[in-house]
């Protein structure tokens, strides 16, 4: 009987797991750049006075920072390893990539650009016109402001899903 009770408790955390939205923030309004795996994990990224920047990870609660542009002592190799020969370009990659990509679910997308120039603003205005009645937010201003905040979901389920069922992808067309 308890045998029964943990393989349905390791079940049930297993499709918790895959059905977690994994989120990732890009918020230059409030500078916040964060990745977040649902209540299970979050890691932000800060700037760092004596290094560019750091990332804070919180898993189950626990702490952890990273400071990954900090240089490690490493020990010298003795012997050269060889080289291995190179591998031609797989077009495999890129649909896999592609593949990657249209996983994700875009939440929410605000764009404000001065780009510095009011004759390239103006020439991008109706672009983003024609974004905006698309479905997103961008603004042109002449101020000299730009923000962004993006906010992009996926879940681990949909992950596997595009490794599993690949789907054939031509220049951007699913066949």
């Amino acid at each position: 009987m308890l045998w029964i009770v943990l393989v349905v408790l390791f079940i049930l955390l297993i499709l918790y797991v895959l059905f977690l939205p994994l989120d990732l923030v890009v918020n230059t309004i409030q500078n916040q750049y964060f990745i977040r795996a649902g209540v299970i994990a979050r890691a932000n990224f800060a700037v760092d006075e004596n290094y560019l920047f750091r990332i804070e990870l919180r898993t189950l609660g626990i702490p952890f920072t990273i400071y990954p542009l900090r240089k490690k002592k490493r020990k010298k190799r003795e012997t050269k390893p060889q080289k291995k020969e190179t591998e031609r370009f797989k077009w495999s990659y890129i649909n896999t990539a592609m593949r990657l990509i249209r996983s994700f679910e875009l939440k929410r997308l605000y764009l404000k650009l001065d780009t510095g120039n009011c004759i390239t603003n103006a020439k991008l205005y109706p672009v983003f016109a024609y974004l905006n009645y698309m479905g997103s937010d961008f603004q042109i201003n002449f101020k000299g402001e730009n923000q962004l905040h993006l906010h992009l979901q996926n879940r681990p389920i949909r992950l596997v899903k595009s490794f599993i069922n690949p789907k054939k992808f031509y220049y951007g067309i699913t066949l």
